[in-house]
């Protein structure tokens, strides 16, 4: 008979793997050589460009608040 795991039938954690978490933080905390070592659970890996901005806009953004760009001087 033939066997699925169970997390192949759902979806998986929206930041990212856990173990890819990890190293991603390992890496920049030696390599970058930062003054506190990297929480994983601050970690998100994203998939592409498109996902970046999009993570981004929805930090960067305040709802019915000004925006980023509405911050810059108008000529």
């Amino acid at each position: 008979m033939n066997y699925i795991d169970d997390d192949l039938l759902q979806y998986s954690d929206w930041r990212g793997q856990p173990f890819l978490r990890e190293e991603v933080a390992q890496f920049l905390t030696y390599y970058c050589k930062a003054p506190a070592p990297l929480d994983p659970e601050n970690v998100v890996v994203l998939n592409g460009c498109s996902s970046v901005f999009s993570a981004l806009a929805t930090v960067l953004c305040d709802p019915g608040g000004k925006s980023v760009g509405s911050a810059l001087p108008q000529e």
